[in-house]
């Protein structure tokens, strides 16, 4: 069954259509572990399907979390972070331009207060950062031999994590909704715990240090702004 998925995947979706450099093997990868990440947040979905009550107007809040969707949060929890394909492409489905992730809940949420507690501004929330997701994580979490020795040893939530190596950074001016008050606020932007390069606010990042941003991205930042300002409450 893996073999005829595998092939029928490659037939409609070889990356080499895209270009012939690329390599089909490590787009495969992602691919299989893009549709495990899926399987899991859908089932996150279905669990509370069947479990909550039907007048229940929004999925639960997990832990002290911002946003009530169960799928995306057991993916932040899981893998510390959600894997999402880059250069997006609706007419071909291999991931041939490899897969990044990011801390949730970012600015792709709005603003239902049925579905979100506060403003990326109230949690103090004013930038955000996008990791490549290295291809040899992907290689090592696919052998059998991860899961004997490394995930035993450590547990799966903390062996499974996404490395943060390099990563793409922009600040944003999150403004509160009219509800809000600005009282026992701390408006300085703080990345996330644990995030790459925690005292730089904007550029790219490494463990060997940061880089500016280019032309290109101060772009998308103005893009992503104008997106943003019109969720806004």
């Amino acid at each position: 069954m893996r073999e005829g998925f595998r092939g029928a995947l490659r037939g409609m979706h070889r990356v080499e259509q895209v270009c012939p450099e690329f390599d089909q093997d490590s787009a495969d990868l992602r691919v299989r572990f893009h549709m495990a990440s899926l399987m899991l947040h859908e089932l996150a979905h279905a669990f509370v399907c069947a479990f909550a009550s039907k007048k229940v107007v929004h999925e639960p809040f997990m832990n002290d979390g911002r946003a009530a969707e169960v799928g995306r949060a057991l993916e932040q929890h899981l893998f510390g972070g959600i894997a999402s394909n880059t250069g997006w492409n609706p007419h071909h489905y291999g991931l041939p331009f490899g897969l990044h992730f990011y801390d949730w809940p970012n600015n792709e949420i709005g603003g239902d207060p049925r579905k979100v507690r506060t403003s990326l501004a109230k949690a103090g929330v004013h930038t955000h950062t996008y990791y490549v997701l290295p291809m040899d994580h992907l290689v090592k979490i696919s052998k059998p031999t991860f899961w004997k020795e490394e995930a035993e040893r450590f547990g799966i939530t903390q062996s499974i994590k996404l490395p943060r190596l390099l990563g793409v950074r922009h600040e944003f001016k999150h403004e509160l909704w009219s509800c809000e008050s600005p009282s026992d606020m701390d408006y300085q932007a703080m990345p996330p715990p644990g995030d790459l390069q925690p005292d730089v606010y904007e550029g790219i990042i490494s463990t060997n240090g940061v880089a500016p941003l280019p032309d290109a991205a101060h772009e998308l930042k103005a893009v992503t702004n104008e997106v943003a300002a019109k969720q806004k409450r």
